[in-house]
């Protein structure tokens, strides 16, 4: 398997990573103490002494590869741990790691960086031999950050003054207006008739009781919103009556899906990436995607997607239905099931006690119990148990 493997190193400019297994096969790791990764680099120099003349930094080439058993003979103890899917493995600055995938799966890092990296990020050296090295100058980025935290400052000073002086002068306006204004000035508004007021009234009452032209929805927004339900609702119909790929579980996958030579089907991007197949064919409807090379193991890996939906499926229904009080089928130690009452729910043991009718009582696990009205297998409970 290309790139199964993974060579002892560190993390460009030594930041911290992050791992994720999404599913399939774990992921075995090897891991060195960051206080012991200067007798590694030592160790490492001594063996490869001849790539240690030509780069410094040749560890960062990740090709190298030395035994965990020789490594602890030579006075560095190696860790190590087993990544299983829906599990995370952070790594820390030099602390130096290898390993090597147990099988096909899916899994993805990334590198991040915490306030007491900036004094190591300053420090990191980087491989000068190869030309796609990652590097990254800390100074300019915090030269940036002040540069643009004065100009911030410059123009919320420039804002502060803009808007004193507006209000001195919005001041002065008004006390000029007061000062000019006198009493007998003033206008007078004229008495209204009690006649003018009720036609006031009338024409307010019909005013409210029509609606507003801004109220009511225009034309391009009906059909916008028209055009918007049409399209989620086509979308949502070609994913029920699209074919399903072979290879991956999306279903709103909008790429082509090409025919393969045992009568299903499969993405041509998954054609594309996958190494074992190749595709036949001149016209573009007669192109079929050949699939028997195509290791098992992989083909699992669209299986183990599918169980863990089934399974969340499954989970989110008995957690709605299992409550105190419900009639279950229960399996008992002789793996036979018999009736009895729900009394109490664990939900993160993803248990439930059980009280069976014949006066026994148990815990049992959700998956050795049946919500079905019929008794899932006949059978007698074999004498002997005793009561919990």
């Amino acid at each position: 398997m290309w790139k199964a493997t993974f060579a002892w190193h560190v993390e460009d400019m030594d930041l911290y990573s992050i791992n994720y297994l999404h599913f399939g096969a774990p992921k075995q790791w090897y891991c060195i103490r960051p206080e012991n990764s200067s007798r590694f680099e030592c160790i490492a120099q001594g063996i490869f002494s001849s790539d240690y003349k030509n780069c410094p930094q040749f560890l960062r080439h990740k090709t190298y590869l030395l035994s965990p058993t020789k490594l602890a003979m030579d006075g560095v103890p190696v860790n190590r741990l087993v990544q299983h899917e829906g599990e995370f493995v952070l790594t820390f600055p030099f602390a130096y790691h290898s390993g090597y995938n147990l099988g096909f799966n899916c899994a993805e890092s990334i590198n991040f960086a915490l306030s007491d990296w900036i004094p190591i990020g300053r420090k990191a050296e980087s491989c000068k031999c190869i030309n796609d090295s990652v590097q990254i100058d800390v100074e300019a980025i915090f030269q940036s950050s002040k540069n643009n935290a004065a100009l911030a400052e410059a123009a919320m000073e420039t804002s502060r003054s803009k808007n004193r002086s507006s209000k001195k002068t919005t001041d002065v306006e008004m006390k000029e207006v007061t000062t000019q204004q006198t009493p007998d000035d003033t206008p007078r508004k004229r008495k209204r008739s009690s006649k003018e007021e009720a036609v006031d009234t009338d024409l307010q009452m019909e005013t409210d009781q029509a609606p507003s032209k801004s109220s009511r929805p225009s034309r391009a927004t009906v059909d916008k919103a028209s055009k918007g339900t049409a399209v989620s609702s086509s979308k949502k119909a070609k994913a029920e009556t699209q074919p399903e790929c072979c290879f991956c579980p999306l279903l709103d996958y909008d790429g082509e899906l090409l025919p393969t030579d045992n009568g299903k089907y499969c993405h041509m991007l998954c054609a594309q990436y996958i190494p074992e197949t190749y595709m036949s064919g001149e016209e573009d409807d007669d192109v079929i995607v050949h699939v028997e090379g195509v290791p098992s193991a992989r083909r699992k890996l669209r299986q183990t997607k599918e169980k863990e939906t089934e399974y969340n499926t499954w989970k989110d229904m008995m957690v709605k239905k299992l409550k105190p009080g419900l009639s279950v089928w229960a399996r008992w130690n002789d793996n036979m099931y018999y009736s009895g009452v729900v009394e109490s729910v664990t939900h993160n043991r993803l248990n439930c006690k059980i009280q069976f009718h014949d006066g026994y009582n148990k815990t049992v696990t959700w998956k050795d119990i049946s919500l079905d009205k019929k008794q899932p297998e006949l059978g007698f409970r074999t004498a002997g148990y005793s009561r919990m």
